[in-house]
């Protein structure tokens, strides 16, 4: 979804009060090209400096209206099972009077 339609979401700064409780993140598969740990580890090894490691993880954006969904694959569903069950039905008639 693009951001100018539906928001964002994403890590940001926790601000007071302080839970005093820092993050840990890893990176296992290396798809951050090394810049993260590959087991976890305190968020103050891979940012010193920081003077919060209180991280909140947040969406923001607006809600967006699913599109409609049409009604023509059940009409078209419908139609098909009628269409088989004709054709069948006539397949079975047409046999049942080649014996008589």
């Amino acid at each position: 979804m693009e951001f100018s339609v539906g928001g964002q979401w994403g890590w940001v700064g926790h601000a007071a009060p302080q839970i005093f409780n820092e993050f840990a993140n890893q990176d296992p598969c290396n798809i951050l090209g090394g810049t993260w740990p590959a087991t976890f580890g305190p968020g103050s090894d891979q940012f010193p400096g920081r003077d919060s490691y209180d991280f909140t993880f947040a969406l923001y954006g607006n809600e967006v209206e699913q599109a409609p969904l049409s009604d023509w694959p059940i009409y078209l569903g419908v139609f098909l099972i009628l269409a088989f069950t004709v054709i069948r039905v006539k397949k079975l008639y047409k046999k049942q009077q080649s014996k008589i």
